[in-house]
């Protein structure tokens, strides 16, 4: 239901993303823009329900008036639509700076346009059951609002009086833009390159408190001179890009996330018995990795093996976190990983969509896209494939089809879609040509070397 062109992104300098898949898989050389690319939606899909268009103010005015006031979400299909995308897409521009934590100059040339299905999602928000509430002080309702399915109406109704006008636009419009976008602009989680660093140092990484201690430390120095309160809150907001700070949040909230509990976690489970090879736990706000050979005894995640740290946090996400609709961003899951666990990660992705986690792969990984493509040809029905997936230990939970996958190349400032076939899968010439130049090379050298030797 969406595609997006991002123009003057990094190193990019246009790319037509698909983002309907299920699949959404980044390859390339490095430093060709993957990471722009992945830091962009994930800004884009997290902060799509932020922002407060002018008209709001009217509707904020009818419900003070009224009391009691019905919405009509034809009518935002029918006036509003082209506006609120702008607004969006204008939102998103200013966040990039804050994205990336760059100054504004750096993005002054980028420009990004959305393309949605607005007919299906019309459909989608007609077809949708949404119930919400404004809650303010000690959980004091002052606000409800309830649409019923199969009705373009919503209900607003107002509890108190005296509430700010600003909470009630805010609230009105994220409502409107759920009912809308829900669909297309779910919960995303991303993990970041870096995570293997920051699942060890998250506590000295925290932003707020470590740049809290830098100021007061200023105060302490030049104790005639106050700190400037805007100096302060820059160096709060621009110190990592948002999706690095956000994953510093994240492991700084594990005791409070880990009462949550996912539908995921059978899969979290499935990790760990085939890659991680043990599990962890979370205690007084350090994290524990216990291998499965050690018995009882457990390890503090610093000096347990590459793997575990590198996988924590995925586990923890679909432990406690995971629902569906989700968008999971993994950049390189293919990190500390052997070949054949590689191959183990990549029937994992397949789990996941096909359980209705949308997910975002950049991966250098040959291995990660073979498998992907043994389960693409598995996915049809020949001769012999019953014994094939029982010899290989093939699962139809793991089986997908080319229409949920959506792989690109990165390169030339450029990104292209990559050629897909039943037939074959995914057509990954950037890495078969490496491939076949060294095994080129390795040839030419072993054959001199032994011809050579023959002749000695």
């Amino acid at each position: 239901m969406l595609n997006i062109d991002f123009i003057n992104i990094g190193p990019i300098q246009k790319a037509n993303i698909n983002l309907s898949k299920k699949l959404t898989i980044f390859c390339g050389e490095n430093n060709t823009g993957k990471t722009y690319i992945n830091y962009s939606i994930y800004s884009l899909l997290k902060t799509a329900f932020n922002l407060v268009p002018d008209f709001m103010a009217s509707h904020v005015d009818e419900i003070k008036e009224q009391g009691i006031y019905q919405i009509d979400m034809r009518h935002f299909f029918d006036q509003r639509f082209e506006s609120l995308i702008k607004k969006i897409e204008k939102n998103y521009l200013d966040m990039l700076p804050f994205t990336f934590a760059t100054n504004q100059d750096f993005f002054k040339d980028s420009q990004i346009q959305l393309h949605f299905n607005k007919e299906l999602l019309s459909e989608y928000s007609y077809k949708k059951e949404y119930n919400d509430s404004l809650v303010v002080g000690k959980n004091k309702k002052v606000l409800e609002i309830e649409k019923q399915t199969d009705s373009p109406i919503v209900m607003v109704t107002l509890l108190e009086k005296g509430v700010p006008d600003r909470l009630l636009a805010e609230k009105l419009s994220e409502t409107i833009l759920k009912i809308i976008f829900g669909d297309v602009f779910g919960k995303t989680f991303l993990l970041p390159a870096e995570r293997t660093g920051i699942n060890l140092f998250f506590k000295e990484l925290n932003v707020n408190r470590n740049v809290f201690i830098d100021n007061l430390n200023k105060l302490e120095k030049k104790r005639s001179r106050q700190i400037d309160l805007f100096e302060f809150m820059d160096d709060i907001i621009s110190r990592y890009p948002l999706p690095i700070s956000d994953f510093i949040y994240f492991l700084n909230d594990l005791e409070y996330l880990k009462r949550q509990k996912s539908e995921y976690k059978s899969l979290a489970t499935e990790l760990q018995r085939k890659i991680v090879k043990g599990s962890y736990r979370i205690e007084d706000k350090d994290v524990y990795f216990q291998p499965y050979r050690s018995g009882k005894k457990k390890l503090n995640l610093h000096i347990a093996s590459s793997t575990a740290k590198t996988f924590f946090s995925l586990v923890f996400y679909l432990e406690h976190m995971a629902e569906k609709g989700d968008y999971l961003i993994i950049d390189e899951p293919e990190l500390n990983l052997h070949p054949d666990n590689q191959r183990n990660i990549a029937r994992i992705i397949a789990r996941l969509i096909n359980k209705d986690i949308r997910v975002i792969i950049s991966t250098h990984s040959d291995y990660i896209l073979r498998e992907l493509n043994n389960l693409i040809l598995l996915n049809e029905k020949f001769k012999g494939r019953s014994k094939l997936m029982k010899k290989y230990k093939y699962s139809e939970e793991e089986l997908m089809s080319t229409d949920s996958i959506a792989p690109y190349l990165f390169g030339d400032h450029a990104v292209h879609p990559m050629e897909m076939s039943r037939e074959e899968g995914i057509i990954a010439k950037t890495f078969d040509s490496v491939i076949n130049s060294m095994n080129e090379s390795a040839d030419d050298i072993y054959y001199k070397k032994r011809e050579h030797v023959d002749n000695a």
